[in-house]
């Protein structure tokens, strides 16, 4: 499974971060997330479906003109700024070989940054993963099987679920809104999804997008 890594970027929500694209073609990007259930549901995934795909091929067509989109050079020529690595913002990271991306992980870690990442297919991937990636739920139910198998989780929702609360706790388990969507705080001063970082929260709530 090929990977590539970009040194900044220019999405609001996530900040000016290094970001990791999964699939050295886009048919590849598209087999790491066979299984996903918002794939299935006619694109209804923001990033395969959507303009972070065109991106992905924009990454593709340049790296076959000799640009580098290695990790080292990503981590080299990052923002001063930068205090994270977004995994996956397009494919699902558990479909790169274990070992592979924990040699990634320990990197970036060298490098003073954190991880924030997540994977549809926490019930069947190698549950080590589950100390760096939250587990992308499908329902609530999900949420609460994931909780109980010692993930961190998160879960897109309606904007008026649970009548719109920003924070709380259902069945046990604690949740927030993500504060990007609604204080604008970016994902690289956040930092709720990052396993690096202490929080109680559980389940991290986001708005369909």
């Amino acid at each position: 499974m090929k990977v590539f890594y970009t040194a900044v970027s220019d999405n609001p929500k996530t900040g000016n971060i290094p970001q990791q694209f999964i699939g050295g073609t886009r048919e590849e990007s598209l087999r790491s997330c066979t299984g996903c259930a918002l794939l299935r549901t006619k694109n209804n995934c923001y990033a395969q479906g959507g303009m972070t795909a065109v991106g992905h091929t924009q990454i593709i067509n340049a790296h076959k003109r000799g640009k580098d989109y290695s990790l080292k050079n990503a981590l080299k020529h990052r923002s001063k700024t930068a205090k994270c690595v977004r995994f996956g913002a397009i494919g699902d990271p558990s479909a790169i070989n274990y070992n592979r991306l924990i040699s990634h992980i320990i990197a970036i870690k060298k490098a003073g940054l954190k991880i924030l990442g997540f994977t549809h297919f926490w019930r069947t991937c190698n549950q080590g993963l589950r100390k760096y990636l939250l587990a992308s739920a499908d329902d609530w139910q999900g949420v609460k099987d994931a909780v109980e198998q010692g993930w961190r989780t998160a879960l897109y929702v309606q904007k008026d679920w649970q009548n719109g609360a920003k924070k709380g706790v259902l069945d046990g388990v604690r949740f927030a809104r993500c504060p990007s969507q609604t204080r604008k705080i970016p994902c690289n001063d956040c930092k709720l999804c990052s396993l690096q970082v202490e929080h109680r929260v559980q389940a991290i709530i986001f708005n369909i997008h």
